[in-house]
């Protein structure tokens, strides 16, 4: 029995015509650099994007194309309001050069709409960037102060529009408001009503810019963007090696960094994942750079230093902490080691493979389980085997005489992961994760978990 792809909400593929979709993770578009093929010399060296037809149609059907673009001009203004824009026409129109072409050479109008791209910076020393609702790109100063070639800019908003073109900001949305709200997966944000509901949202969690600006990306989906990165760098002649020189060196500096440019066990795989994929691409013979980079650096260093308001409106971001965990297939329980607060968020990504029966090759599974539902698990409601979680509050540990097994005696409370998952703690105490299968015994495997969390801070006072 082979296992089953995992499906992702609101993600699709369908070929231009409507036909039936033809693949369902975006990351497959490395599969194509192995076969790539060079277009004619009126785009010269640009890999030719065969997944162009079948991913125009890739989309959120619950926000149509007419309203986000509505929405997005609405956010694009309160995110002004709420932070310092740096503005100032020269660094604008050089951005905007960069973006264009990037836009230009990965055909990104045709395959995402035509939206209202921008491009603008944010008056902070913070080292940041994200992606707003329809194409409206933000970074700090203090991101592009750190930048040392065009190349390098560009890999940014290559990284950038990979969370757009996968969708990721409406990912996030959507398990929101279905977290928080009745949202149902058959609904529509539209009109005024909609937009109701998305402020509602962003007032809940600290407002628009904060919203947009501290999504945490899960590690599935900044691998995404990674590769999209490098192929929109590469269709645009930018060297796609800059990105990789640009993590490196971001992730030696001594000051906060957001996740995705720090330097920890995921950041390295990613750098060697990276690495491999940039080893794909045949060498431009001449990768295009502007002499303007220079004449951008050297005006935006002589500007006005950044107030330190955007800086404030930041949460404690350079408080967040990322843990690798394995969790063994034949283990009843993994500690973390983490202790966790009643209400914590805590984000878990997860890969790898379980074998359900030693010796047995046949019945495996990813953390998303296995097809099979029986009343010998935690959740009998979901896949066997799946990726689950637990918080405990140790009260005594006894021996067993007869068999001399442990026995714990706990207050618990026990909650669904499977292979991506962002999960509020039901209580306070130890974080413990396992897979949902009572008889472990004969299982073999382990999954790979990322957990992603801010430590909880107490004050004196309320």
């Amino acid at each position: 029995m082979l296992m089953r792809d995992k499906k992702r909400p609101g993600f699709r593929v369908q070929t231009k015509n409507g036909g039936a979709p033809v693949l369902g993770r975006i990351t497959l578009v490395f599969l194509f650099l192995a076969c790539f093929s060079l277009s004619d010399s009126s785009s010269a060296g640009r890999l030719g994007w065969s997944l162009q037809e079948e991913r125009e149609a890739v989309e959120f059907d619950f926000i149509p194309a007419s309203d986000e673009r509505s929405y997005a001009r609405r956010i694009a203004s309160e995110i002004e309001k709420e932070t310092d824009i740096l503005k100032d026409e020269p660094l604008d129109d050089y951005l905007k050069i960069i973006g264009r072409r990037i836009i230009e050479r990965n055909n990104l109008r045709e395959l995402i709409g035509d939206w209202d791209w921008s491009f603008r910076i944010i008056d902070s020393s913070d080292v940041n960037a994200f992606a707003a609702l329809g194409g409206h790109v933000y970074l700090s100063r203090g991101l592009i102060e750190a930048v040392e070639s065009e190349s390098e800019l560009a890999a940014i908003l290559s990284f950038e529009f990979g969370h757009i073109i996968a969708r990721h900001v409406h990912q996030h949305i959507y398990k929101k408001l279905a977290r928080q709200t009745d949202f149902s997966p058959e609904e529509k944000l539209t009109g005024d009503q909609g937009w109701e509901t998305l402020s509602g949202l962003f007032v809940s969690e600290g407002g628009v810019y904060m919203f947009f600006s501290n999504l945490r990306h899960t590690s599935l989906q900044v691998e995404e963007a990674d590769e999209l990165a490098l192929l929109n760098n590469y269709n645009a002649e930018f060297n796609p090696q800059a990105f990789l020189t640009l993590l490196n060196r971001l992730g030696r500096r001594e000051r906060p960094l957001p996740r995705w440019l720090r330097r920890n066990p995921w950041n390295q795989r990613r750098s060697r994942k990276i690495s491999s994929s940039i080893r794909l691409f045949p060498s431009l013979t001449s990768p295009l750079t502007h002499t303007r980079f220079r004449e951008f650096k050297t005006r935006l260093e002589s500007l006005m230093q950044p107030s330190s308001r955007g800086a404030t409106r930041q949460p404690v971001s350079d408080q967040e902490l990322l843990l690798d965990v394995t969790v063994m297939g034949d283990r009843d329980w993994t500690d973390t080691g983490i202790e966790v607060h009643e209400g914590q968020e805590i984000s878990f990504s997860a890969f790898g493979t379980v074998y359900l029966q030693e010796g047995n090759i046949k019945v495996y599974c990813g953390p998303d389980g296995y097809d099979l539902k029986t009343r010998q698990q935690p959740f009998t409601d979901r896949n066997i085997g799946a990726l689950i979680g637990k918080v405990s509050i140790l009260l005594s540990i006894e021996i067993d005489e007869g068999s001399g097994r442990e026995i714990r005696h706990e207050i618990r409370e026990k909650f669904f992961i499977g292979p991506d998952n962002e999960v509020r703690m039901p209580i306070s105490g130890q974080l413990f994760l396992g897979i949902n299968e009572n008889l472990v015994g004969d299982n073999t495997g382990a999954f790979s978990v990322s957990i992603v969390y801010f430590p909880i801070r107490f004050f004196p006072f309320p």
